[in-house]
């Protein structure tokens, strides 16, 4: 009560996986069904190695190994990163909350931010974890120290950004894409009118504007909430269409 909430920014997240972990033919891995993500960070009993989910992990000189188990790299709990991953992708079963040292039956490490995740990912290449979706600038971006150590996956065939169509928010602007949040502004409603009110109705008009999102490094990923053609009231949803038709959609 007694606060004015404005959505703003659309913030994804990304499912990466460990560099090593592949295809069984070597190759990278493309995508994961969300109940395959599910059962992982649950650390279902058949979804702690790779090969139970028909993927598979190299060794050091890119040879299939005989066992594949799967560390998961996990936010700890009061993260923005884990209560979105918990309300969007994990809507059936829970996270796993124990940590387990990585091993032959694989393993569950937690940290306090995504550069834990990321060191995770980096120290147990058979690894899985969420991040930011503008995480993945880090791991493709030649030169950066963490260059080649992760990669993300689609998540039922869909990414936040994907590079191969016209638009490559496409996926996340029409909702298609179900890992993300909105990032809202909230302001006292008894400050209305006031010079501080009137300064922060003007930060959030720019910060929430397509053509100010595209001007940051996160634009790639984050879309502004005008570009949307869904809504959401929760992290969970329902998604819901806006008003009009949205052609962009149907391709």
């Amino acid at each position: 009560t007694g606060m004015s909430s404005t959505p703003t920014v659309i913030v994804p997240w990304g499912i990466f996986l460990g560099k090593n972990v592949v295809k069984a033919n070597g190759t990278p891995a493309t995508s994961l069904s969300r109940y395959q993500v599910e059962a992982i960070f649950n650390r279902a009993a058949a979804a702690r190695d790779w090969r139970n989910l028909g993927l598979a992990t190299k060794d050091s000189l890119g040879d299939i190994e005989a066992t594949s188990p799967i560390v998961t790299c996990q936010r700890n709990p009061g993260s923005g990163s884990k209560a979105g991953f918990d309300e969007t992708v994990m809507v059936i079963l829970n996270e796993t909350g124990t940590a387990v040292a990585p091993g032959v039956g694989g393993g569950a490490v937690f940290g306090g931010s995504s550069s834990n995740v990321a060191d995770c990912l980096k120290n147990n290449p058979r690894g899985i974890g969420y991040l930011d979706a503008d995480f993945e600038l880090n791991f493709i971006t030649s030169g950066n120290a963490r260059f080649g150590d992760a990669y993300m996956v689609a998540l039922e065939g869909t990414k936040p950004r994907n590079t191969s169509l016209a638009d490559p928010k496409q996926d996340l602007k029409c909702g298609r894409y179900p890992f993300w949040a909105t990032w809202r502004l909230n302001v006292r409603t008894a400050d209305a009118g006031t010079p501080s009110d009137i300064l922060a109705t003007a930060f959030k008009t720019n910060a929430g504007a397509a053509a100010t999102i595209a001007l940051i490094p996160t634009g790639g990923y984050w879309s502004s909430d005008e570009a949307m053609a869904v809504f959401k009231n929760a992290d969970r949803g329902p998604i819901t269409w806006k008003a009009g038709t949205h052609p962009e959609c149907n391709q």
